[in-house]
């Protein structure tokens, strides 16, 4: 026996054995399908670098990325259908067991009609139930009593009322004609720059706030809703709270004359005092009432 050994070949790794194609077929198919490297990994019993590299040296890996990503897209579009599906039956059967609750029913329905919600369900609920029980027996209830009953600003309760295609319950607003002194300071605010909103300047100038921003839409100028730091907090309620304290009422007495709930609203008009005051006066000042 002759001393020489052929040097035998070093086995390939385990999981790296290389694609032969008379073993492991074509992977054009699984190209064109977009087959995920997982699947074609349990399927050839190699690893998914393997598969990647024979794609490459094959010319298949640009079209399989191509494929790949149109299936991808297909699959999201199939799970978004599913669960659109399945949030539709979960719909149909609240509303079935909601019959009888007029209250939950309108919510639900808002609830799937509406892409965000800023207001959590609970509250909705709340809403309508105190809607409801005060139509049903009569009540006229303002849109801030309503929202005071179930923890929701009053503009956002006359845009749900408006949404569930119920009227408020106080009717139609009465319209009064202004005084000429009135038509003056209306027509005057409105031209006025300020950090005041238009329902502050109602406030003091003793017309309503829908007039103001009925003449100021007419002529296309917006003034944005103003508070001071805090949501809670507007200059006409600092004005108020002001007011009851120099008279003497208590803090808890003060707050809740002045319509504030948060301490922190508190604590931020007090420290506030003196540029909230120099704010109001600068505002009648220019209208004429300092």
């Amino acid at each position: 026996m002759s001393n020489f050994e052929h040097p035998k070949s070093n086995p390939p790794e385990k999981g790296h054995e290389p694609l032969q194609k008379e073993k492991y077929g074509d992977l054009g198919a699984y190209a064109a399908e977009g087959s995920s490297l997982w699947q074609m990994k349990a399927e050839f019993n190699v690893s998914r670098e393997t598969i990647r590299k024979e794609l490459i040296k094959r010319n298949l890996h640009g079209q399989w990325k191509e494929r790949r990503k149109e299936v991808r897209r297909k699959e999201a579009a199939m799970r978004k259908d599913s669960l659109k599906d399945l949030a539709e039956t979960i719909y149909l059967i609240s509303l079935k067991k909601a019959e009888k609750s007029r209250p939950l029913r309108k919510a639900l329905e808002r609830h799937y009609k509406k892409k965000t919600h800023k207001t959590s369900f609970e509250s909705i609920v709340s809403l309508f139930e105190a809607y409801y029980e005060a139509k049903d027996s009569g009540e006229k209830l303002s849109l801030m009593e309503l929202g005071e009953r179930c923890g929701i600003s009053f503009t956002q309760v006359g845009m749900i009322l408006k949404e569930a295609e119920e009227k408020p319950l106080y009717g139609a607003r009465e319209r009064k004609l202004l005084s000429e002194e009135g038509n003056r300071l209306a027509e005057t605010a409105i031209m006025i720059e300020s950090n005041l909103s238009y329902k502050d300047m109602g406030k003091i100038i003793g017309v309503p706030s829908y007039v103001l921003h009925e003449r100021a839409s007419r002529i296309g100028k917006k003034h944005p809703w103003t508070s001071i730091a805090h949501p809670a907090l507007t200059y006409s309620k600092a004005i108020d709270l002001f007011e009851a304290l120099d008279a003497g009422f208590s803090k808890e007495d003060a707050m809740q004359y002045a319509q504030i709930s948060s301490i922190r609203a508190y604590e931020i008009a007090l420290a506030r005092r003196r540029n909230i005051e120099r704010e109001v006066y600068e505002f009648r000042k220019k209208i004429g009432l300092a």
